[in-house]
């Protein structure tokens, strides 16, 4: 092997050809130690047949043996490829085997001028001297910053071509078997000793640290495995060639008999990748892996909110962070699974599988069970999910993408929930519960104080949002909670740049996020509230007050960019125009239906909720026409919609006043043509005239309203005229 020096600092000063040779050594190397892990990994495991050959005693070593070598020379393994990952970023000449040399970029041979220095004035100069050396100075000024800019971008080049390098050596290397995840469960490798066992044993044991390179190596290792064998595999079956055919065409469809054939092997070799998936599992049950991903969740747990948490430095976290994220990801790789909930034998080795994750039973986990049931399944979810709550909200973390990884690993237990919950009410009732769980952990992310140089947008915040709501319990308190104590406290923060006191996440960032989330949940919470029996006039009363909730929330998301310039921007706007079509549509196809039932007992909050929906009308009007003046391609593109939701709306109303002997409610008078701030527009725009100038009664003021939008259509579609 190489000497330290040569692979160290010192390098890139060796030749050419002595790198090619160093990093050819630490490549092949690389490779062999891999090799023997491959195959002493099966001495290792006694559950193997290929253990009682390779164990027996003629050879001299038994199986704990094994172990341990292997455990070393997975730890010689890490040292060699870190190595190959320094040598071959910096080795352009070398290239894996089977491999062309990769180029390297031009940018990394281009010459480059020395620097020039730029001289001062002379005091005793002429006026034309000056102005010459300043125009001088000048140019030299900017010939420098030119190259400070080209060497910047030359070392960017130079850093992603080293990454490529070190990444394509390392994808080279001959691949380690899947077998070897099977070392997660040796006792070396353990968080705990071995005498202890399941989960009641952790808080009786003193652990100070976990994870560390062996071990993200193998979960990594797990993670990879575990994807490649639950990945579900669509086969697709062509001709051989060598068929008959009746024409020259080798893509014409294939007989019936061969249709038959291609079904046929697509079975069979379903059968054959599940029945492997299966063995695979099974020896990872066997060797208590999954037992072991479950000690190190619940370590990590208690090092970061147990009693012992604030003793914790800057590397520990970080280290615990890391193994977390890889445990996260291999807990997420097997509930988003199907091949787990689709059939008996998946479920018996879910079940398996969740009685080691959950529990931590390394040899109990096959007692008493022949047919899982759903209820017990999600019983043994619970403990995981647990687990996973505590570890990314029982202490703070300043990483948001680490708590991230924690929310989509419990969305995926509530997905796992729902595919293998059957109709009855416990099993209903557990899913509830991890949906539960899923918004209060999102909930209390969104008030959590992030760090300045997080990044937040729609795949962060604005997936917490969707969580919180779209499982929260009282789904209307959550959306009057965002829409007074959050979206309507932005404006009083200095610049509408927040972030809101009491949700840090809410700033300017983050309001388009915000905003889209609650209005399309506004929208959604429409849909089902006519979900119940609307022909009751018992409940009749209480359906009014909230539908009138509904509808001031959405004038207030209006009103909100109406009265704040800097927060309606064009994506807010187009929001508006999208959500705020769909949520007429839905009241007028359930709302006015529900008005023509109960309108004699309510004919004047019928009135007073019209009215307040012809104020959202208004809004909508003069998004669409600033569309138009603005020539925006997306609100054009959205704006046929609203217009046909819009005059539905209008005439919808009208049918209902009709047909209940109410038409003199309607009033018809010149309108004001607004900008979406509420100003009025020039007289070429429109007419303009004060909504404080109205007068009549409550039916006629919102009477009025509709005959005004219907008019101030038609108004904006003749100022287009005349503009054109």
């Amino acid at each position: 092997m190489p000497s330290t020096e040569s692979s160290g600092m010192e390098f890139e000063d060796l030749s050419a050809t002595k790198q090619w040779v160093v990093t050819s050594s630490y490549f092949f190397a690389t490779c062999w130690v891999r090799e023997l892990v491959n195959n002493f990994i099966f001495a290792a495991d006694t559950s193997t047949p290929q253990a009682s050959a390779i164990t027996s005693s003629s050879q001299g070593f038994d199986c704990k043996d094994v172990e341990q070598k292997v455990i070393e020379r997975l730890k010689a393994l890490i040292d060699l490829e870190e190595e190959l990952r320094f040598t071959a970023s910096k080795c352009f000449v070398f290239s894996p085997p089977g491999l062309d040399l990769l180029p390297a970029p031009k940018e990394l041979y281009e010459v480059h001028s020395p620097n020039v220095d730029i001289s001062e004035y002379d005091p005793h100069a002429s006026k034309a001297q000056k102005k010459a050396a300043a125009a001088e100075k000048k140019k030299l000024v900017k010939r420098a910053k030119e190259k400070e800019k080209s060497k910047s971008k030359m070392l960017k080049v130079k850093k992603k071509h080293e990454e490529l390098l070190s990444t394509r050596a390392l994808g080279a290397l001959r691949p380690l078997d899947p077998q070897v995840c099977c070392a997660i469960g040796f006792d070396g490798l353990s968080v705990i000793p071995a005498s202890a066992e399941g989960s009641q044993c952790l808080s009786q044991v003193q652990v100070t640290k976990c994870g560390g390179p062996v071990i993200t190596l193998l979960l990594n290792l797990l993670d990879k495995s575990l994807s490649d064998i639950l990945a579900e595999k669509k086969s697709c079956a062509f001709n051989s060639g060598n068929e008959e055919r009746n024409d020259d065409n080798p893509y014409r469809a294939v007989s019936h008999s061969s249709k038959s054939n291609a079904a046929s092997a697509a079975f069979i070799s379903s059968e054959d990748s599940s029945k492997k998936c299966f063995d695979l599992l099974q020896s990872y049950l066997n060797s208590g892996v999954f037992a072991s991903l479950h000690e190190h969740l619940a370590i990590v747990a208690e090092l970061r909110c147990g009693q012992n948490s604030t003793d914790n430095d800057s590397e520990t976290e970080q280290q615990l962070v890391a193994t977390a994220r890889c445990l996260f990801s291999c807990t997420r790789t097997l509930f988003e699974s199907e091949i787990l909930t689709r059939s008996p034998s998946g479920k018996l080795y879910l079940a398996l599988i969740l009685k080691q994750l959950g529990r931590g039973d390394r040899s109990g986990y096959q007692d008493s069970i022949r047919r899982p049931s759903s209820a017990h399944i999600n019983n043994l979810l619970v403990y995981v999910a647990d687990n996973v709550s505590e570890i990314i909200t029982g202490a703070y973390t300043g990483d948001l993408e680490f708590a991230m990884d924690g929310v989509l690993t419990i969305q995926s237990i509530f997905e796992c929930s729902k595919r293998i919950s059957d109709d009855s009410s416990d099993a209903k009732a557990a899913t509830t519960s991890f949906g539960k769980k899923l918004s209060d952990v999102s909930h209390k992310l969104l008030k959590e104080h992030w760090p300045e140089e997080t990044k937040m947008n729609k795949s962060n915040v604005g997936k917490l949002l969707t969580l919180f709501l779209e499982h929260s319990t009282d789904r209307m308190s959550s959306l009057t909670s965002l829409v007074n104590d959050v979206l309507l406290e932005l404006p009083h923060t200095e610049k509408c740049k927040g972030p809101v006191e009491n949700y840090p996440t809410c700033s300017s960032s983050s309001f388009g996020s915000y905003y889209t989330v609650v209005i399309s949940y506004l929208w959604k919470q429409l849909v089902k509230f006519f979900d119940c029996d609307t022909k009751n006039p018992s409940v009749a009363k209480k359906m009014f007050e909230t539908l009138a909730e509904l509808i001031d929330f959405l004038q207030s998301l209006f009103d909100l960019t109406r009265e704040n310039e800097c927060l309606a921007k064009k994506a807010i706007l187009l929001q508006q125009l999208k959500f705020g079509s769909k949520f007429i549509e839905t009241f007028v196809a359930k709302a006015i239906p529900f008005f023509q039932v109960h309108f004699d007992q309510h004919q004047d909050t019928i009135f007073e909720l019209i009215r307040r929906m012809q104020k959202n009308c208004r809004q909508m009007y003069a998004i669409i026409a600033h569309g138009k003046r603005e020539k925006d391609a997306n609100l054009a593109k959205e704006g046929p919609r609203a217009k046909k939701s819009l005059e539905l709306f209008i005439h919808k109303v009208k049918s209902l006043l009709k047909k209940n002997r109410c038409m003199t409610a309607m009033w018809t008078k010149t309108l004001t043509a607004k900008d979406i701030d509420g100003s009025a527009l020039s007289d070429e725009e429109g007419t303009t005239q004060s909504d404080d100038s109205d007068a009549g009664s409550e039916e006629e003021e919102e009477e009025e309203v509709k005959v005004k939008d219907e008019e101030e259509e038609e108004d904006d579609s003749e100022s287009d005229d005349e503009e054109d």
